[in-house]
């Protein structure tokens, strides 16, 4: 198969979980299992890193880290085909199972509606959301200078937020969760990247 009949196969692969994405409210309790997720590269070897830590605390009760290699270069748009493996493969070697994922990458801000965040939280039926530093599509529209609701061709699919130093982060529903959840979350880091996806990026390294 040539490389754009890959990029078609892994399209239409990636329509079908997007639409087994569910939006549902999910309530946020004190103590539940929150976990970050994010992956480096160095070449062609990959290093996921999966960080727990409970809601309303700020020092990880579980840090794992799985290698393997990278199948696939990255391609806009596919994120899932080279890091899915990586961030299912740490998921995988947890002693227990996080009551909400944090992913570095988007969820319903995707053209497909189904970005990194929507599959891995589709793949391991866990509520999800998706942290970004890069729009990948859609529009802000800003409710104040540090807050704004991301939309795609109307549609209200996240929120865009800028931290005390001005970076803008873009959090967008994964699975299983609403804007309102995503606003809570937000607001429960403070506006800034949520300590669990920093300290996965960091572990990673």
């Amino acid at each position: 198969m040539s490389k754009e009949g890959e990029f078609v196969f892994f399209e239409k692969i990636q329509e079908k979980l997007s639409s087994l994405v569910k939006i549902d409210e999910f309530e946020l309790k004190e103590g539940m299992l929150i976990c970050g997720l994010d992956a480096a590269y160095k070449n062609n070897e990959g290093v996921a890193a999966a960080v727990i830590m409970r809601l309303g605390e700020k020092s990880p009760i579980s840090e794992i880290i799985f290698q393997g290699r990278a199948l696939y270069e990255y391609v806009p748009g596919l994120l899932y085909v080279r890091e899915a493996p990586l961030l299912l493969g740490a998921l995988s070697k947890l002693s227990v199972k996080p009551d909400l994922l944090l992913v570095d990458g988007h969820g319903l801000a995707h053209p497909r509606r189904g970005g990194l965040a929507s599959i891995i939280g589709v793949l391991t039926d866990t509520p999800s959301i998706g942290i970004a530093k890069r729009l990948l599509i859609g529009e802000v529209k800003w409710e104040n200078p540090m807050i704004g609701r991301l939309e795609i061709a109307g549609d209200y699919v996240g929120i865009a937020y800028k931290n005390k130093k001005g970076k803008i982060f873009y959090a967008s529903i994964g699975h299983m969760v609403d804007l309102q959840t995503i606003n809570k979350i937000i607001s429960l880091f403070n506006y800034d990247e949520p300590l669990p996806i920093l300290l996965a990026h960091k572990a990673s390294k």
